[in-house]
C-alpha cells in the first residue's frame, strides 16, 4: 500500500502518529481477511470543511482522507471551538482553501488581495461576490469579519497549538480504521455509479435545456443516497464498537444496537440529512419553486439542525411558507424514514458476516445496489 501523509503547518508532529495508526488499521484488514486498498492519502489539518474530526472525499477521482485536528480536541482545549467557527467562516470566504486561512493569521490584507487577483478576470471576481449577497451576508462583511478577527485567532492558535503537540499521544485516531474502510469501498461499481450521478448533476445544474433530466437524477440520486450511505457507514461504525484484537470476543447483538443507535444519530440524522436537503433544494430552485430567501432559510434551519456552525453564513428571511413546509414536513422525513429503514436492513447483514466471517464482505465490493449488495454479504 502506498501511504501519503500531509500536514498543514505547525502540525508536522502527528504525521508519525498518523502513520502508524493506518499501519495498524492495514494489518487489522489482513488479519480480518478484508481488502486493503492500494493507496492512502491523508491531509492533516486544522478544520477542513466537515463538522467532525475526520472524512473522507474523492476529487477528481483521488480519494483523500481528511483529519480536522480542531474537531478533535474542541472539547478538550480552551479556544479551539473559538477557532472551529473561525476557520469555518475564513475558508467559507477564501472557496474552502485551509491554507489561505493560515496565510491569512499571518499578513490578512496581503493574503485577502491575493485572494482577488488569483481569479481569472474581473467578472469572475465580482460573480464570486456576488455569491454572497444572495446568502444575505455580503462579501464585504465576510471580508470585514476575517480581517478583523485574524490578529486574535493568530494568537489564539499559537496558545492553541503546543497544547496540542503535548495531548499528542492521548490524541485518540483510532477511527482511521473506520476511515479506511471508506477508501476501501470507494473502488467498488457501486460508489463509481453514486459519484458518477453527483457529477452528472453538478454539470447539469447550470443547463436549463436539461431539467427533465436533472429532475430524474435528482430523484436518483435521494433514493441512492437512502441505500448506499447507511451502507458505507455501516460497514465502518463496527470498527468504532469493536477494538482492535477482540472480533472473537464480542457480543455481536450489543454491538448491532449500537450501531443501529451510531448510524441514525451521525449519519441519517447528519450526512443524509444534508444531502437529502441539497437536493430537494436544488430542484425546488430548478422548477422554480424555490427563491434565494426560501433557500437561505432552509440551509439555515438544516445546518442548524445538525449543528454546524456553516449556519451563520446565512442571513434568513421566511422565503416561500409553503415550500419551507413540504421540505420540513414531509419531504426530508420521507427520505430519512428510507435511509433508517435500509440501515436496520444492513446492520443485521453486515454484522453477521463480521461475526461469523469478516471476508464475505469481500463479495459486497462487486455489488452495484442495496439489494444485490445484501444478497452478496448475507450468508
Amino acid at each position: 500500500m502506498n501511504l501519503n501523509v500531509e500536514t498543514l503547518r505547525g502540525l508536522e508532529f502527528l504525521e508519525e502518529k498518523v502513520r502508524n495508526e493506518i499501519n495498524n488499521a492495514v494489518q487489522e484488514r489482513t488479519d480480518l481477511g478484508l481488502s486493503v486498498p492500494a493507496e492512502v492519502n491523508v491531509q492533516v489539518g486544522y478544520n477542513s470543511g466537515e463538522d467532525i474530526l475526520a472524512y473522507v472525499s474523492q476529487n477528481e477521482g483521488c480519494v483523500t482522507l481528511y483529519i480536522n485536528v480542531l474537531q478533535g480536541l474542541r472539547d478538550d482545549i480552551e479556544g479551539a471551538m473559538e477557532l472551529v467557527k473561525y476557520f469555518d467562516q475564513a475558508r467559507h470566504f477564501f472557496n474552502d482553501h485551509e491554507g489561505r486561512v493560515l496565510d491569512c493569521l499571518d499578513d490578512p490584507i496581503n493574503t485577502v488581495e491575493d485572494f482577488e487577483r488569483s481569479f481569472a478576470s474581473e467578472d469572475d471576481l465580482v460573480q464570486y461576490k456576488q455569491g454572497f449577497d444572495v446568502r444575505g451576508i455580503s462579501y464585504g462583511m465576510h471580508s470585514m469579519f476575517v480581517i478583523g478577527e485574524s490578529a486574535r485567532m493568530a494568537k489564539l492558535l499559537g496558545r492553541v497549538v503546543p497544547e496540542i503537540e503535548r495531548k499528542v499521544d492521548d490524541f485518540d485516531l483510532s477511527l482511521m480504521r473506520h476511515e479506511l474502510d471508506h477508501i476501501d469501498f470507494y473502488s467498488s461499481p457501486w460508489q463509481e455509479s453514486y459519484s458518477a450521478i453527483c457529477k452528472s448533476i453538478g454539470d447539469l445544474i447550470v443547463d436549463s435545456d436539461h431539467l427533465e433530466t436533472l429532475r430524474s437524477l435528482n430523484q436518483q440520486f435521494l433514493q441512492m443516497t437512502s441505500q448506499i450511505i447507511p451502507v458505507i457507514e455501516t460497514r465502518a461504525c463496527f470498527f468504532d464498537f469493536v477494538k482492535p484484537g477482540e472480533w472473537g470476543n464480542v457480543d455481536f447483538d450489543a454491538v448491532k444496537d449500537q450501531v443501529n443507535k451510531e448510524i441514525f444519530r451521525s449519519y441519517v440524522q447528519h450526512r443524509c440529512f444534508i444531502a437529502f436537503l441539497g437536493t430537494l433544494v436544488m430542484q425546488g430552485q430548478c422548477d422554480g419553486m424555490i427563491d434565494q430567501e426560501t433557500t437561505n432559510h432552509l440551509w439555515y434551519w438544516g445546518y442548524g439542525h445538525v449543528g454546524s456552525s456553516k449556519a451563520l453564513n446565512y442571513n434568513v428571511t421566511e422565503g416561500n411558507r409553503n415550500m419551507v413546509l413540504k421540505i420540513k414536513d414531509e419531504e426530508i422525513p420521507y427520505w430519512l424514514r428510507q435511509a433508517m429503514f435500509n440501515s436496520w436492513q444492513a446492520v443485521g447483514v453486515i454484522g453477521d458476516a463480521y461475526r461469523d466471517d469478516p471476508s464475505r464482505l469481500l463479495r459486497g465490493n462487486v455489488a452495484l445496489g442495496f439489494e444485490e449488495y445484501l444478497d452478496l454479504v448475507g450468508a
